[in-house]
């Protein structure tokens, strides 16, 4: 079973605990352990996920296993990988196994799998992960409050993000994956530092023509302000004719408090704004007027308002 959340997780691990012990599955003697997050009750047959390296004990993040016998408060364990580890009290990082965290399930396959469409903030990349863990079946489950048809539900898993640099996604993603982000920059830093500016053009360009239309759109009136920078006396830059053309056009205004609003945010916020700013810069590049008033006025405009 798989989830985004970890809450949701919690949830369903505790409910398929207690599904596993209403049919007798799992051994009827407990014993109590520190976990990873809280104490858990733990038997027979239990299933365990590991979330620490621990080479003494031969266990590492990320792996599960099956609880085979317990033993003067030993958890004999076989792992799912064959190995058989004995784990001593004194290893508290284990939690149960049942149902993972879409983000711990990364690079895991299983015969069957059932995912739980936890939250509205689901995005394609968590759908693709999440639906491709599976051999056999797949099974989707959400619920009507969040997603009451069946559009609604394409849309949430089909949602796509845009950060504001591209190279974050896959590195949070690495990092939330068990990955060392300082060795995970360490190898690859260079070589994205020479590469990331296409790749995000090219990301802007597959995601969102029209985004990515409009943005060529605005960088090109931006060139055109500082090319007739360069060739234009500096004066002494005058705030008050600068807040006089934004008076004159309020959409200055807006865009500039957008922008600032944006730099606060995150994810699903984050997206919502970058929605609004591009219909900003829309209204402005299709402006012939302000663009006319942009030009006539180039040094109040380069050098009242900063240019992103």
């Amino acid at each position: 079973m798989l989830a985004f959340t970890r809450a949701a997780v919690a949830d369903l691990n505790d409910k398929a605990r207690g599904a596993l012990q209403e049919k007798q599955w799992l051994d009827q003697e407990n014993i109590i352990r520190a976990g990873f997050e809280r104490e858990l009750m733990i038997s027979s047959g239990e299933r365990l996920l590991f979330r620490q390296n621990d080479k003494a004990l031969g266990v590492r993040n990320g792996d599960l296993g099956t609880v085979r016998a317990i033993d003067n408060n030993q958890l004999h364990v076989q792992l799912d990988s064959g190995e058989q580890v004995s784990i001593p009290k004194s290893y508290h990082a284990i939690d149960y196994g049942y149902a993972l965290t879409v983000h711990k399930s990364q690079g895991m396959t299983a015969e069957h799998a059932k995912v739980l469409i936890d939250s509205k903030f689901w995005d394609r990349h968590l759908s693709f992960v999440a639906m491709t863990r599976h051999k056999q079946s797949l099974k989707v489950y959400a619920d009507k409050v969040n997603h009451p048809d069946l559009n609604a539900l394409k849309q949430t898993l089909s949602r796509s993000i845009t950060k504001d640099n591209v190279i974050d996604w896959p590195l949070d993603f690495a990092t939330r994956c068990g990955f060392d982000p300082d060795k995970l920059i360490g190898r690859v830093v260079n070589h994205l530092a020479g590469v990331a500016s296409n790749i995000k053009d090219k990301y802007n360009y597959v995601l969102n023509y029209e985004s990515h239309q409009q943005n060529q759109a605005f960088q090109k009136l931006e060139q055109g302000i500082r090319e007739k920078r360069t060739i234009i006396k500096e004066t002494v830059p005058d705030k008050a004719a600068f807040d006089q053309l934004k008076k004159g056009y309020p959409i200055l205004a807006q865009y500039e408090q957008a922008v600032e609003q944006r730099k606060k945010l995150s994810g699903y916020f984050a997206e919502k704004k970058d929605k609004e700013i591009r219909l900003i810069v829309k209204t402005m590049i299709e402006n012939k007027t302000l663009n006319q008033a942009i030009q006539e006025n180039i040094l109040i405009y380069t050098r009242g308002y900063k240019l992103i």
